[in-house]
């Protein structure tokens, strides 16, 4: 579906587009199981309903490729999603008396993912936040817990002394006025731009241990602390990226589809939209 393209057109003098035709739009109709008209209409157009009616407003290309591209995103979500229920219903097991709870895990603990490149964006900025997470999992069992435990037990032993990340993710997503929250913030915002953003998030974290705010009003990036060293960001294109242009449209394609996988994750998108 990524290779779907679409063209400009004028209709009603309105910026409009067309599907071009390709072996891409034909076979992921047919993979998805649905009528390429119904698929045509969610990816080209988009409804509202106001106070007496529903109105169906042609996408321009520019908006078209934004549709096509957070119907993809939302596609490979429930599908990851719905591969890890499967793994959970499978590995489940009962619990059987006198057997303790009977639950069989795979366990998976990646910290090694952390990205640092000449110009990061918004995919690091996550993909590092996620690193955050797993490296605080780590501290938390291996040194937090165990040694609550110990002097629980007034077991003799050493405190082992270790760099707590917990700070940095505080500064991403805990603290109110947060990294994350501000950019969702700005992303609500029409006349929001990377700038202002970034000028936001300056303004709340400058003094913070852990922020690395702009130099200069030219200087476009700014830094954090991660656990595994400094990285520095440029915000251009976070806004945009991290808008869901997601809209009721792009679920409607499911509706007359008979893939039976296809309509459950059609049901579990309704849910969360």
């Amino acid at each position: 579906m990524g290779n779907i393209d679409f063209q400009g057109s004028i209709l009603d003098n309105m910026d409009s587009s067309n599907i071009s035709a390709s072996n891409h739009f034909t076979m992921s109709a047919k993979l998805l199981e649905v009528d390429t008209d119904s698929l045509d209409a969610s990816l080209t157009r988009r409804t509202f309903s106001t106070n007496r009616e529903r109105v169906s407003k042609p996408l321009s290309s520019e908006q078209a490729r934004d549709t096509r591209d957070a119907f993809v995103k939302a596609i490979y979500t429930k599908m990851f999603l719905w591969l890890f229920e499967k793994i959970n219903v499978a590995i489940h097991k009962a619990p059987t008396q006198g057997m303790g709870t009977g639950y069989q895990s795979i366990g998976l603990l990646d910290i090694f993912g952390f990205e640092n490149f000449v110009t990061n964006s918004f995919e690091q900025l996550c993909i590092n936040f996620a690193n955050e997470q797993l490296q605080q999992f780590f501290v938390r069992h291996v040194f937090k817990l165990e040694q609550e435990e110990y002097t629980l037990e007034d077991i003799s032993w050493q405190r082992i002394v270790f760099t707590d990340n917990q700070p940095t993710l505080d500064l991403l997503a805990v603290k109110p006025m947060n990294i994350l929250s501000l950019i969702d913030e700005e992303s609500h915002f029409p006349k929001g731009t990377d700038i202002t953003m970034l000028t936001k998030i300056n303004q709340v974290h400058k003094k913070s241990s852990i922020y690395i705010a702009s130099k200069s009003d030219h200087d476009i990036h700014f830094g954090i602390k991660h656990f595994a060293g400094a990285v520095y960001y440029d915000p251009t294109g976070f806004l945009e990226k991290n808008r869901d242009a997601l809209s009721s449209d792009t679920v409607v394609w499911s509706e007359v589809s008979i893939n039976k996988l296809v309509c459950s994750l059609r049901r579990s998108s309704t849910s969360t939209t």
